[in-house]
């Protein structure tokens, strides 16, 4: 078993298999259970996901519809340049600093 000064060490390789008490000691159902209890996580995560996203593309449209309605109200009750003042539009802002400088 001495290795000579130099030389190589032969490779060695171990197959180890385990036997059928111990393999019968780590074989469990619950694996099953283990399985279908994350692939209810999962379901019930992506259900409260997609009633979550239904429920803020209600309200955003909700929201845009009396956005739009105020927005026709304004521009039936007031002219033009109110109007315009009242959004506070950049390029309007622009126009009367020009105006004030000159």
């Amino acid at each position: 078993a001495n290795v000579p000064e130099g030389g190589c060490i032969p490779r060695m390789t171990l197959h180890l298999y385990p036997s059928s008490d111990l393999e019968r000691e780590y074989q469990t159902p619950n694996a099953f259970i283990f399985a279908g209890f994350v692939a209810a996580v999962f379901v019930f995560t992506s259900l409260v996901f997609l009633i979550y996203d239904k429920n803020v593309k209600k309200r955003q449209t909700k929201v845009m519809d009396r956005i739009i309605q105020q927005d026709r109200i304004v521009a039936d009750v007031f002219p033009s340049a109110i109007r315009d003042r009242l959004y506070g539009h950049p390029n309007d802002d622009k126009q009367l600093n020009k105006g004030s400088a000159a």
